[in-house]
């Protein structure tokens, strides 16, 4: 009995010292932490480590899991975290489930107003009204401010809800009267055995594939700064605040304004005006946002310590948040060109080379930004962005160049 009991005693033991051998493979040091981890594992306890991040926690329960076939998780504890990061569902109190079904109830015709408005929107851009365009955007949240302001005291988060209602019917009021004044009109007609119906559906198709795009790469991001450090959630949120006023402010609007332009000599099979009018706008966006992005990398520091800077979000924070704005700053010019040279493609009546370009940026960033996360932190995901928008626009560079020989 005591010989049974004794080779039970070395083999575990033995199985200790190998268990203790692979995690020391992962992790130079630590001796003591890793014994008394082992220690609470073998007494089927509970471990709490404390200390300043770098000095390898997740990296031992990571190569603990490993090194016994485990499933590990990880969770960046924040000063907004719900219940359902932990449990994976939320978990609603009466009260708060009635507002919810409350809120949802005020504003689920805001969806329909939203899509009404937005189909309105491209009539207007067809026909180069862009101050009606413009105004719809700032009227929804003037909406929005304004019943806060004037009624929050009293009806609380009620009057947010319903000042963006409002604002959504001002956002379609605006549309509509800038389509009043274009020789478009709506009439109640179902006319789908038609070239145009069938164009449009055959446009439309790759659109929708490549529309969620965009919230799938805001929420890897997200995970990716998550499962990096305290704070880097934040500063990617504020530096990407930022990233994208040029790309909007610049690229975006250009693109618009010129895309009528594009598309009727293309309709018209004038190579030379299409040319012409995407050379000067390609150019165009390319120097401002160049210039653009220059300027946001030299005043990043300035600009997010005046903004930002103070009370809890201190002089680490600010450094770490100038320092991602700064690299997100690389990829407002490449960014910003992928609007021009898509308005392009859509001119032409192609979106399904747009999203064969998007989703290769898109797979590009990913990898970047998951390889780059462990050698460079924070870095990987302004890096990452700037790799995936560089192909991104290369790609549609180049899809652009093969539909002008089409002329």
């Amino acid at each position: 009995m005591e010989s049974t009991q004794l080779n039970a005693i070395e083999d575990a033991a033995a199985t200790i010292d190998a268990l203790r051998g692979t995690i020391h493979k992962a992790m130079v040091g630590q001796s003591a932490v890793i014994d008394q981890v082992l220690i609470a594992l073998v007494a089927s306890g509970h471990v709490l480590i404390e200390g300043v991040p770098g000095l390898g926690k997740t990296l031992l329960v990571r190569a603990l899991a490993k090194a016994l076939s485990l499933a590990h998780g990880r969770i960046q504890f924040t000063p907004d975290m719900l219940p359902s990061d932990i449990t994976g569902h939320a978990i609603l109190d009466p009260a708060t489930r009635q507002l919810y079904v409350d809120l949802f109830r005020l504003m689920c015709v805001t969806p329909i107003l939203f899509a009404a408005s937005i189909a309105i929107g491209e009539v207007l851009v067809a026909h180069q009204r862009f101050l009606f365009y413009a105004l719809a955007p700032i009227l929804y949240t003037a909406g929005i401010v304004i019943a806060t302001v004037l009624f929050g005291h009293r009806h609380g988060i009620y009057a947010t809800a319903a000042g963006a209602v409002g604002g959504a019917v001002a956002h379609l009021a605006i549309r509509t009267i800038g389509l009043l004044r274009t020789p478009f009109r709506i009439r109640p007609r179902l006319a789908i055995r038609t070239p145009a119906f069938r164009e449009f559906v055959r446009l439309m198709l790759p659109r929708m594939v490549s529309h969620p795009i965009d919230p799938l790469i805001l929420t890897f991001f997200t995970n990716l700064a998550a499962s990096i450090g305290v704070g880097a959630v934040t500063s990617f949120n504020f530096a990407s605040d930022y990233q994208v006023v040029p790309v909007s402010l610049i690229g975006s609007a250009f693109s618009l304004a010129v895309f009528p332009s594009l598309a009727a000599a293309w309709n018209e099979g004038d190579g030379p005006v299409f040319r012409a009018i995407l050379r000067r706008n390609v150019v165009t966006v390319a120097l401002l946002t160049l210039v653009a992005a220059i300027a946001l990398a030299i005043l990043a520091h300035p600009i997010i310590q005046i903004v930002h800077g103070g009370g809890r979000f201190g002089a680490a924070d600010v450094d770490r948040t100038a320092f991602v704005l700064a690299l997100f700053a690389l990829s407002i010019p490449f960014d910003s060109l992928s609007y021009p040279l898509s308005r392009a493609l859509y001119a032409s009546h192609n979106t399904l080379l747009q999203v064969a370009a998007s989703i290769a940026g898109f797979a590009t960033l990913v990898v970047a930004a998951a390889l780059l996360s462990g050698p460079v932190g924070i870095a990987a995901i302004p890096l990452g962005y700037a790799l995936g928008t560089a192909l991104k626009a290369g790609l549609l560079a180049v899809f652009v160049r093969q539909r002008l020989r089409l002329f």
